[in-house]
């Protein structure tokens, strides 16, 4: 059935997106690209329905201080996940892919890789007990933290970045929803009331893991992907190649987890409860654009190399299409928020949908700068125009966020409105680069 769909988009142009592309119809990469779209569309669909089928059910039975509890632990743990991260889920991608066809140079990659993580996953948990014995904001709920740090275990062991880089994201696909599918049927069987909070970040956990071991037997008995030991040597070049990209990401990752952090830090658990539960539906919405960028960032890469001038025409059809359909989608939730609101979660938080209204625009230029920051810049190797943006821009974010939230108290408005300028400051930096040096990249 999908590889019928495929099929039908490539054969038939009226259903053709991209003219660029049409060069090189009835080649089997154009079948990887809409086929890799395909199944990351429906990978993001099962990543954000999901939750959105237990998220309200979670807010109306545990309550909104103690869904804000599990949410700060989440925001705290997610520094973890951006340290074992370490800029991989792109550089790797790209050694993958690049390397793909070499089986002995991809168990280098693999294994190095993982060893890696491994380190990272077990200095994580190292930092994590010093703050839950040093600290009693965190020390007094250690359980929660602990099992939501089994998120993290989950996601080093779900190589993303190998599925990505051999783009077979089938794999991808079939593994989580799988596990989000267990996880939302559990959510209603296993929490019945509010003491029930503590079984959460534990089914949640469990998902991540078993997700995560299914797919290191993928990989052994579909890629015939061998895990060998690697010399120091070898280890530390990937940690520098993946340095260049794990300063930017972790400067960003950094501003986008330090949202709720920061606001637990000086408000409470209810109020981030209503943060969060507000921001999912913005994550949401952007979950729909990931399997777009996700298909296109390594297809754009390679297009590249092929041909420069391609590839900027490429951006240009992504931008024509993309935009106008960002700013509907974006106009019609900001006019409706508070109807969204008071469907998903009730009266309990209907106060707080303007939060809803300000952060939808995040959506929107989010998506736009996405093209302008990651297709163009980081494809065509300004990787350290690229890092000077994100680095900008994040410390900004953080110091503002410190500025409306902590010193002038401005609770939630002050955060939303810190994320907006944040990722206005970044599209407007993007979006300058783009029209400085698109012209220079087709040379």
């Amino acid at each position: 059935m999908i590889k019928k769909v495929i099929e039908l988009i490539y054969i038939d142009d009226e259903f053709f997106i991209f003219p660029v592309i049409r060069k090189i119809r009835n080649k089997e990469e154009y079948k990887r690209l809409f086929g890799n779209f395909f199944y990351l569309s429906l990978l993001q669909g099962a990543n954000y329905v999901f939750p959105l089928i237990s998220l309200p059910y979670l807010v109306r039975v545990i309550g909104m201080e103690k869904f804000g509890l599990l949410a700060f632990a989440t925001a705290t743990i997610g520094y973890f996940q951006i340290l074992t991260d370490y800029g991989f889920n792109l550089s790797a991608t790209r050694e993958i892919s690049i390397n793909r066809n070499d089986k002995e140079k991809v168990d280098e990659i693999f294994s190095s890789v993982m060893i890696i993580k491994f380190g990272l996953m077990a200095l994580s948990l190292v930092l994590l007990t010093i703050l839950l014995f040093l600290f009693d904001k965190f020390g007094k709920d250690k359980i929660i933290y602990y099992s939501t740090f089994g998120v993290v275990v989950g996601q080093v062991l779900f190589p993303v970045w190998f599925f990505q880089g051999m783009e077979q994201m089938k794999y991808i696909t079939y593994l989580n929803v799988f596990s989000r599918f267990l996880f939302t049927i559990a959510v209603f069987v296993f929490v019945q009331n509010q003491a029930d909070y503590r079984v959460v970040p534990i089914l949640t956990s469990m998902g991540g893991i078993i997700a995560g071991f299914s797919s290191l037997m993928v990989i052994k008995k579909n890629f015939q992907v061998e895990f060998k030991c690697q010399r120091v040597e070898t280890i530390k070049r990937y940690l520098k190649e993946a340095h260049h990209i794990f300063i930017p990401n972790m400067a960003m990752s950094l501003y986008t987890t330090s949202n709720a952090f920061i606001l637990g830090l000086f408000t409470n658990n209810a109020i981030v409860g209503c943060f969060s539960a507000t921001e999912r539906v913005v994550a949401a919405l952007q979950g729909i654009l990931s399997p777009i960028y996700q298909s296109l960032y390594p297809y754009v890469s390679r297009l590249k190399s092929i041909s420069s001038a391609d590839a900027i025409h490429l951006i240009k059809r992504i931008l024509n299409i993309l935009v106008p359909v960002l700013i509907v989608v974006t106009l019609v939730i900001a006019v409706n928020s508070k109807r969204i609101i008071l469907f998903l979660y009730g009266d309990e938080i209907a106060g707080f949908s303007f939060v809803l209204t300000v952060l939808i625009f995040k959506f929107l230029f989010v998506g736009i700068a996405y093209i302008y920051a990651n297709l163009f810049l980081l494809a065509f190797g300004y990787i350290k125009l690229w890092k000077k943006i994100i680095l900008l821009a994040s410390g900004a974010g953080i110091m503002l966020s410190m500025i409306f939230v902590g010193v002038l108290k401005m609770g939630i408005a002050g955060q939303s409105i810190s994320i907006l300028v944040t990722e206005f400051l970044v599209l407007t930096m993007s979006f300058k680069s783009y029209l400085k040096y698109k012209k220079e990249a087709v040379l």
